[in-house]
């Protein structure tokens, strides 16, 4: 597995050095937690006629969980991630690059990211104006309650194959509700 990350050119301020430990640590999840290969793939290739709206839904969903799992293991992940956050709603919000942006999916797939990892009022204001606003929150209302389901602990000890074989299911379930989603906003 490979991570890109962009490159530092010069000296870089607190907030841009979170800001790329912040990129490290997400695509470091998606490694620890090997969801390309066991979740993220198989999902694809169920879906060959779609396989770019399949990727973007398994990834929305996928981001979440994995940062909100490596929290757990990670002590101070959840600072940096959320200084990473506040950094991109207000770049999007700066540069106003929802509006009229030619790739939906995109769009409404990082507002949904977005709105699971924290909150700015100035953000959700400037998603309202959005044409795809009431799919934004769809979207992320489907990606909170996977992410709900999937980390909900269980109340009796269950063996480790059920428990990953459940979280497989909601986070699969989830995914092709934002298929459908797109479906319904129109995006092919």
């Amino acid at each position: 597995n490979t991570i890109w990350l962009p490159p530092i050119k010069g000296a870089i301020t607190d907030t841009q050095f979170k800001m790329l430990c912040g990129v490290a640590i997400h695509e470091a999840a998606h490694v620890v937690f090997d969801s390309v290969d066991r979740v993220h793939k198989p999902f694809i290739a169920a879906y060959p006629s779609k396989p770019d709206l399949a990727a973007r839904a398994m990834n929305v969903v996928l981001d979440v969980q994995d940062e909100t799992r490596i929290e757990s293991f990670l002590p101070g992940a959840k600072d940096i991630l959320s200084t990473h956050t506040a950094s991109t709603m207000q770049r999007i919000v700066k540069g106003d690059e929802f509006r009229d942006h030619p790739d939906r999916a995109l769009c409404i797939g990082v507002a949904a990211i977005l709105l699971n990892r924290g909150k700015s009022v100035r953000f959700s204001k400037y998603l309202k104006t959005c044409d795809d606003y009431q799919w934004m929150v769809e979207a992320a209302s489907i990606v909170k309650r996977a992410k709900c389901r999937a980390l909900t602990p269980y109340r009796k000890k269950v063996h480790k194959f059920k428990r990953f074989r459940r979280e497989i299911i909601v986070l699969w379930n989830a995914a092709a509700d934002l298929l459908s989603l797109f479906d319904r906003a129109g995006i092919t």
